[in-house]
């Protein structure tokens, strides 16, 4: 019975280590202090370290915006922790740059080490923020524009214009966009 009950329990770690190598997001486990205890390739990569190994035993708060700190900190003393996130955490990238992140802590079970320890979930915004400022731009450049321009798409719903059509049409955004040309 103790064979096969260490046979299970080895079964059982290679699939968490499986799982947590192959997750599409970048993710350390975090003790109680905020120490990295184990990483993913992919949260290597988003903390500009050449692999997850290197980024053992380094302390998590290095990688924050200061603000932040105050607030991991808060999140890993929580012992009412399930399931929790931290919405726009700003990860140090490079030459005083930060990246737009989201995390989502899952308490790990006691069983998992004999200190408490936390999975973090790193969810990499810069390419949500890119997209967006892309969007500012095109709309201010549309806005600039001293012709009327209006999109539409497959089911004829506008779905952008900008501010010389709003004007000769006296509508507003909320009027137009989303809507059909038969609700104007």
């Amino acid at each position: 019975e103790l064979l096969q009950s260490q046979r299970q329990a080895q079964q059982a770690l290679s699939q968490y280590q499986a799982l947590f190598k192959f997750l599409p997001l970048p993710a350390v486990v975090l003790d109680y202090h905020g120490v990295i205890t184990d990483a993913n390739e992919q949260a290597a990569k988003l903390l500009r370290f050449s692999s997850h190994v290197k980024l053992l035993r380094h302390s998590f708060y290095r990688f924050l915006h200061e603000e932040d700190k105050a607030r991991l900190f808060e999140v890993l003393r929580n012992n009412d922790l399930n399931n929790h996130e931290l919405t726009d955490i700003k990860i140090y990238s490079t030459a005083g740059q930060f990246t737009p992140t989201d995390g989502h802590f899952i308490r790990l079970p006691n069983d998992y080490h004999l200190d408490e320890h936390t999975l973090l979930l790193l969810v990499d915004r810069s390419s949500e923020a890119a997209r967006e400022h892309d969007r500012r731009l095109f709309q201010a450049m549309l806005d600039n524009s001293p012709s009327m321009m209006v999109a539409f798409d497959e089911q004829d719903r506008c779905i952008l214009a900008n501010s010389a059509f709003y004007k000769a049409t006296q509508s507003t955004p909320p009027q137009i966009l989303g809507n059909s040309r038969e609700v104007w």
